[in-house]
């Protein structure tokens, strides 16, 4: 797994937070809307991309709609 330097680690809690958010205005509005289609990538150079986005291997990690980190 990619150790995360000050800058991804503040990344990776904005995408967290994000995605709660996120996730309580969609489920408000559908509730019917499935969670595990939400989740955000972030980079190894702090980018966020919020939605459904792909990144290589090697190149970051993705958070899912509970808050859990996966290597990319």
């Amino acid at each position: 797994m990619i150790q995360p330097t000050p800058r991804v680690a503040r990344a990776i809690d904005i995408a967290v937070a994000f995605i709660e958010r996120e996730l309580s205005v969609r489920m408000r509005l559908n509730p019917h809307f499935c969670k595990e289609e939400l989740w955000a990538a972030v980079t190894v150079d702090g980018q966020i991309l919020i939605g459904t986005p792909l990144i290589r291997d090697g190149q970051g990690m993705y958070v899912d709609h509970e808050g859990r980190l996966m290597a990319a």
